[in-house]
């Protein structure tokens, strides 16, 4: 639901971008790009896939009318740290996203959670000389099934993740019939009324 509910932000997000400001820049290294894509237009237009495809060219008009150029998506499954500042500093992004920013080549440690805590730390300077930054990343085992994770529930890190984070929202998934949809819609209304 991470890569959905991204689409579905930035894309609320990107029409507010002002004649002069850099576009938000979107660096997704997980999911296939051509998905990303197809839910990137859908959370746009507020269309079914179905519909997407039913006139294409129609809908890229739309598309290009309201998000345009605002909204960059950058698809490498091999990110890198200086591939990403080089990217930055040609675009000059007033909002940078990581899909997921666990994964960013370029960062050596003795352990894992040190080369986290250096991603991290990285990502708070990125947002120092261009604008804030979302990094995404995975919650481990023991935030499935939960409906409102906390911080222990980040994958992989204790502390290092969570400590250079200035605010962490935990979208958490159950599986019980019913809930599961409800809660779904709700979290989306809380994000839309937050933004607002």
């Amino acid at each position: 639901g991470k890569t959905t509910l991204l689409a579905s932000e930035l894309t609320y997000m990107a029409p507010q971008v002002k004649p002069g400001e850099g576009p938000i820049v979107w660096f997704n290294n997980e999911q296939g790009g051509e998905d990303v894509f197809e839910r990137i237009f859908q959370a746009a237009l507020g269309i079914t896939r179905e519909e997407l495809y039913g006139n294409k060219e129609a809908h890229q008009r739309a598309y290009d009318e309201l998000i345009g150029d605002k909204l960059v998506l950058i698809d490498d499954g091999s990110l890198s740290k200086r591939k990403i500042e080089e990217i930055c500093k040609a675009l000059r992004p007033s909002l940078i996203v990581f899909d997921q920013i666990d994964n960013i080549k370029g960062f050596a440690a003795d352990r894992p959670d040190l080369e986290f805590k250096e991603i991290y730390q990285w990502a708070r300077e990125l947002a120092k000389i261009y604008g804030p930054v979302i990094g995404i990343c995975q919650a481990g085992a023991s935030g499935e099934d939960k409906k409102w994770l906390t911080m222990n529930d980040v994958d992989s890190s204790k502390t290092s993740k969570q400590g250079a984070a200035d605010w962490i929202l935990g979208v958490g998934k159950i599986h019980e019939q019913g809930l599961d949809v409800f809660y779904n819609q709700n979290l989306r209304a809380l994000l839309l009324t937050s933004l607002n």
